[in-house]
């Protein structure tokens, strides 16, 4: 089944319109998108190495699960959706802590991927088992938990090995402070 995405305009206003998920990508066309930080109640981060075949960031480590917000969905479905895909862990909406928005533009594989969408960040902290996790194969390819110290310390030193994402670990590093805090 073909995805459809709403199309947004450079400031996040919807267009009213929508688009295949290919045709959103290969014309750069703005979108929704949501992601959320799993951490246990240790403040462990929940990380998992992207599968070898993806299209975006193959192979690399991210702390974020997530993906394209479809057309009528809340930015919450499509997290509870994509998180039972990728990993089969349940959430439901009253676990989401909304932590910040972001606006990130960024080009692929020679310019035949353009990445154009605004993100909204979640957080849930929940304890579950990674042995209870099935994942799938051709998203995910490992799962750890880490702790915000170590990730802190792999940012600092280039973040080799994870998506390159420098001003959204601020954000993310100054959202996660405050939420301690709290």
């Amino acid at each position: 089944m073909e995805e459809y995405l709403d199309i947004l305009d450079e400031n996040g206003k919807a267009m009213g319109k929508s688009a295949s998920r290919e045709e959103v990508h290969s014309r750069g066309l703005w979108h929704k998108t949501a992601q959320v930080l799993l951490m246990n109640n240790k403040d462990e981060i929940f990380i998992h190495r992207r599968a070898k075949n993806k299209k975006y960031y193959p192979g690399l480590w991210d702390v974020y699960f997530g993906g394209h917000v479809l057309s009528s969905e809340t930015s919450q479905q499509a997290l509870i959706r994509e998180v039972q895909e990728e990993i089969n862990l349940d959430l439901k909406k009253e676990d989401f802590q909304f932590l910040f928005d972001i606006k990130k533009a960024d080009i692929q594989n020679g310019g035949s991927f353009i990445n154009n969408d605004f993100a909204q960040v979640y957080l849930v902290k929940k304890d579950f088992d990674l042995t209870d996790l099935i994942l799938q194969a051709e998203e995910i390819e490992e799962v750890k938990f880490i702790s915000l110290a170590k990730l802190q310390e792999i940012v600092n030193a280039g973040g080799q090995n994870f998506i390159p994402r420098e001003h959204e670990y601020e954000l993310l590093f100054k959202a996660l402070k405050v939420n301690r805090q709290n």
